[in-house]
C-alpha cells in the first residue's frame, strides 16, 4: 500500500554517490536527483536514513553530528528518530 509522496533534500553531503547507494539499498524504489550539489530523493514509501549511511556521507563522524542531523524535509507527514535510524513517512 503506497502512501503520499515523501520528498527530502540533503545539503552538504560530502559523498553524494555513496550516500545515495546506502539510501537506495535501504529504500528500494527510491527516486533521486542531484541538483546544484543538493541531493533530492522521493518515494511513495517510508524512507529510512541509517546512521551508517550518514556517517559515511557527511563530515561529522561522531554521535553529536548524527544526533543533531536534521534532513531538509520538503514533504512528509511524520518523522520518527531512533538510535540508529530516522524514518520519514
Amino acid at each position: 500500500m503506497a502512501s503520499d509522496l515523501i520528498i527530502i533534500r540533503f545539503r552538504e553531503c560530502k559523498d553524494t554517490e555513496k550516500f545515495l547507494s546506502y539510501l537506495s539499498r535501504d529504500n528500494p524504489g527510491l527516486f533521486s536527483d542531484d541538483t546544484d550539489g543538493d541531493l533530492i530523493v522521493w518515494s511513495h514509501k517510508p524512507i529510512l536514513i541509517s546512521k551508517i549511511a550518514y556517517q559515511f556521507s557527511f563530515d561529522e563522524y561522531d554521535d553529536s553530528g548524527w544526533n543533531s542531523f536534521e534532513p531538509d524535509i520538503v514533504k512528509a507527514t511524520m518523522v520518527k528518530r531512533e538510535e540508529d535510524a530516522i524514518w520519514i513517512r
